[in-house]
């Protein structure tokens, strides 16, 4: 469906003579990731984090001048984080937790 959605968005933006944003195609995600996001070097801090001053700025100019382009943030978490994050949560907790 998100494929179909942005075809019609670009077709439309196209028929309209605006300029569209042409979608990112990634064949392998997790290698994009691994390839693009800061490493944590930090193993006893989980990978979810506060984000900084700067970070929050454009986050919110996007979101108050960019937010018809795209209306939803997406958040993806590798296999390796999810392990990274279910083990941290086994060691903390009392509870057997299976994903």
């Amino acid at each position: 469906m998100q494929t179909f959605m942005s075809f019609m968005r670009a077709w439309s933006d196209q028929f309209a003579g605006r300029h569209f944003v042409t979608p990112l195609i990634v064949p392998d995600r997790h290698q994009y990731l691994a390839q693009h996001l800061p490493i944590n070097n930090n193993q006893d801090e989980a990978a979810v984090r506060k984000i900084g001053i700067v970070e929050a700025i454009k986050l919110i100019y996007y979101m108050q001048c960019k937010r018809k382009a795209q209306r939803w943030v997406q958040f993806y978490f590798s296999e390796d984080e999810l392990k990274t994050m279910h083990e941290n949560y086994r060691q903390r907790s009392d509870r057997f937790f299976i994903c």
